[in-house]
């Protein structure tokens, strides 16, 4: 995270994206918790299920919650989309910005949670996923994978 805001700072010096990117992380955690909750459950059942070598029910269930948290966040990140004003008046009353500069950075906000809708489904997955499978006892699996999608991502789409 330094590093991308380091980069950030300096790629635009009056540091609004790197603000726009903050107070869109921590709007965005409010549709995380439930996934964050729902992945800890998963990685209890899964544990109890694979203990008990029922893979299959296993699978299920994995499947059936990471379907229910991905609907909840998206849900929630819709939500949050769709009435943002009160949310961002909490994280943007920054003195010394006013007028026109301030309107341009709650724009941005607002742009920027509605493409978090499409990011939060696939953070649902990944860590109901992943919390699942270090439950399990694979996370190689998921470090590799994880370092492979990143390297893509990152250096693929820049």
């Amino acid at each position: 995270m330094a590093v991308i805001i380091t980069l950030l700072n300096f790629i635009d010096p009056s540091g609004v994206e790197t603000s726009v990117r903050v107070t869109v992380e921590h709007i965005a955690k409010m549709a995380f918790v439930p996934a964050a909750a729902l992945a800890h459950a998963s990685a209890i059942k899964t544990g109890f299920y694979v203990g008990a070598q029922n893979f299959k029910k296993a699978q299920r269930r994995i499947f059936k919650i990471s379907t229910i948290g991905i609907a909840i966040s998206a849900t929630l990140g819709l939500i949050i989309a769709l009435f943002p004003d009160g949310i961002i008046s909490i994280f943007t009353s920054v003195e010394g910005i006013e007028g026109h500069d301030l309107e341009h950075h709650v724009e941005l906000i607002k742009t920027v949670l509605w493409l978090n809708i499409a990011v939060e489904g696939a953070r649902t997955l990944n860590i109901i996923l992943g919390e699942s499978l270090k439950t399990t006892g694979d996370a190689w699996f998921l470090g590799t994978i994880s370092l492979f999608s990143l390297m893509f991502f990152a250096i693929g789409g820049s």
